[in-house]
């Protein structure tokens, strides 16, 4: 089996996660709709790291689980796009509602996949 370390792209992900994650904690009022898109993407940096460390560490579950938990970070990233397209629309015709539509399916994309990777982690077994 050839071994695959993920070392540097795990780091890049926590990196970006704060980087994203923290203005849109504290500037959130100014942001406006960016708040939105930077805590999306934080979160899906979030657990890309956690998927990816579990993966790196050999973790039973996480091996058994590999092919789901990508899918589901696939899914999360897919309403991630979908939920920033929704809000470049909001900004630039605050008055069309397709806008907030999208926002909301990306955000149910979102935590569908949130949902999908604890029930993944949840039935693969401890060893």
């Amino acid at each position: 089996m050839r071994e695959i370390r993920l070392g540097w792209k795990l780091g890049t992900a926590f990196l970006l996660a704060w980087l994203t994650i923290v203005p849109s904690l504290l500037l959130g009022a100014v942001l406006n709709q960016l708040q939105l898109v930077l805590a999306f993407t934080g979160i899906v940096c979030i657990m890309a790291y956690v998927v990816g460390k579990g993966i790196d560490l050999e973790s039973p579950k996480f091996l058994f689980a590999k092919k789901r938990l990508i899918g589901t970070l696939i899914f999360m990233a897919l309403g991630v796009v979908v939920a920033s397209a929704g809000a470049l629309v909001a900004t630039l015709q605050p008055s069309n509602l397709l806008g907030i539509d999208l926002q909301a399916i990306g955000t149910v994309f979102l935590v569908l996949g949130i949902g999908a990777m604890i029930t993944a982690l949840a039935i693969a077994p401890r060893s």
